[in-house]
């Protein structure tokens, strides 16, 4: 599956909530790509106050086109091995469970 937009839901400490909304200019696939999309919505939209919770989650869905146009300027080899890779831990982890890799730092 990829998301065609992505959904921040932040609740703030007095239990009020906000969501912001965005399209990504590509298709997003991979579960890191889509947090970075994440917090940069987040960066973009909060205000600086004590929250409670925060939410990401994929919306838009649509089943996975892997004849996607690319532009000039993607690396197409690292796509394509960053997609490889994430299809391979999505396999491991449906064998092994969710747990059995996961990342250590987001960048």
């Amino acid at each position: 599956m990829e998301a065609h937009g992505i959904c921040l839901h932040i609740r703030h400490s007095d239990l009020t909530v906000k969501e912001f909304m965005a399209v990504p200019s590509d298709p997003v696939q991979s579960s890191k790509y889509l947090a970075i999309e994440g917090m940069r919505l987040l960066r973009k939209n909060w205000d600086g106050e004590p929250l409670r919770s925060i939410g990401i989650r994929a919306i838009k869905l649509q089943p996975y086109a892997p004849e996607c146009q690319l532009s000039f300027f993607d690396d197409r080899e690292k796509i394509i091995k960053a997609d490889i890779l994430e299809r391979s831990v999505d396999k491991i982890r449906d064998r092994y469970g969710s747990k059995a890799v996961v990342r250590a730092a987001l960048e």
